[in-house]
């Protein structure tokens, strides 16, 4: 069976490549009676002809057959071997097969000739000057002018996703779950103490390369003085300007909205107010937005700088540590769906405004003249 297979695919050893054609196959190769070829005068020939091709003549071609010159595929293992590909006939899956090959090997040789300048690892990186670093956000974007319209003009949707875990007699019967319970009470403590740890690396960085750089670790040193160190601030920032600034001191304060548990339609004795209707006790009412579901939001952040592959890993496990702890605090009656789907957002913003000034930070670093040292 392999053998035939080899046969099939032009891998056969060159022992059988070197067996004398039959008379009819030679006949036809050389434009005799039967070929497509045979009214026309014989053409002496400039080079032989592959062998590869000399041993496919009797199998697939039979004599009295020309090679269809719109079959055209390349053997298997024959560039290898320095010999010309023949036109064989194949059938429809294989010439598609064959042409999406040749589509990414075109595709990969002009990204490797493509020159581009050498960047450091502490350098800063720019997603605008990388295109294999480009992180598509239309979609979340998008996402956020959906929410805003759906939110704005159905205010019920937040009533009719909390109803699915209340029932009037046990009130929210999810609210006990261990799981629910171990998700708020632990999701500040790891926050804070990836905070604390993303400030004392920021803060320690240029110790620590030293260190490194005393060990040989030359690589660990720049990891620490580039994407580590500019990745710590980013978290350090984000996590001040989202869960400080926009939450609780902004929105919290602001809006006065009252918890699933203290509206009228969930046992309470609040009217129940939309996302962007703002109470009369906003000291009393702090649902919008949660703080718990943006402390999990906040890790995307980790892949702010980092290439498109780990950006795009990090963005999906922020999403899931989010959308988690969200629905926990959804559960348990602490918040709307909409005061989840806007914490995200608020992250979102946070890492826009963070990455967006470290960028023109930069810029006019590099902008600004050197001055000459003295000789």
């Amino acid at each position: 069976m392999a053998r035939s297979q080899a046969a099939h695919h032009g891998l056969e050893p060159a022992r059988r490549a070197h067996r004398p054609l039959p008379a009819s196959a030679q006949h036809a190769q050389h434009g005799g009676p039967g070929c497509a070829g045979a009214d026309r005068q014989a053409q002496p020939r400039s080079h032989p002809r592959p062998l590869c091709l000399q041993a496919r003549i009797g199998p697939f071609g039979g004599p009295g057959r020309p090679w269809p010159p719109d079959h055209a595929v390349p053997v298997p293992g024959a560039r290898f071997r320095g010999l010309r590909q023949p036109d064989l006939p194949r059938p429809e899956r294989y010439r598609r097969r064959a042409r999406r090959r040749c589509a990414l090997h075109r595709e990969a040789s002009g990204k490797q000739q493509v020159s581009r300048p050498s960047r450091s690892r502490s350098a800063p990186h720019d997603s605008a000057q990388d295109d294999d670093n480009t992180f598509d956000t239309r979609l979340i974007w998008a996402g956020l002018f959906v929410s805003l319209a759906v939110f704005a003009k159905a205010p019920r949707v937040d009533i009719l996703f909390s109803q699915r875990y209340y029932t009037p007699q046990t009130g929210f019967f999810q609210a006990n779950n261990p799981v629910v319970q171990a998700l708020y009470q632990y999701t500040p403590v790891v926050g804070n103490t990836l905070l604390v740890l993303a400030a004392l690396l920021a803060v320690a960085a240029p110790w620590l390369a030293r260190l490194a750089r005393r060990r040989g670790a030359e690589s660990t040193a720049t990891q620490l003085l580039g994407l580590w160190r500019r990745t710590a601030i980013a978290v350090v920032c984000v996590a001040v300007l989202s869960s400080g600034l926009i939450v609780e001191l902004g929105l919290k304060n602001l809006m006065g909205r009252p918890r699933p548990v203290q509206t009228i339609e969930f046992g309470g004795d609040q009217p129940f107010h939309a996302a962007f209707e703002r109470g009369a006790t906003p000291e009393r009412h702090r649902s919008f937005i949660s703080g718990h579901a943006t402390a999990g939001f906040t890790l995307i952040t980790l892949g702010l700088f980092a290439g498109r592959t780990w950006r795009r890993r990090w963005v999906q496990i922020g999403l899931i540590a989010g959308i988690a702890v969200g629905m926990g605090r959804i559960m348990q009656g602490g918040h709307y769906l909409s005061d989840v789907v806007f914490s995200f957002y608020a992250v979102w913003l946070s890492c826009e405004l963070v990455a967006f000034g470290m960028r023109r930070f930069d810029q006019r670093r590099q902008a600004q003249p050197r001055a000459p040292t003295a000789s």
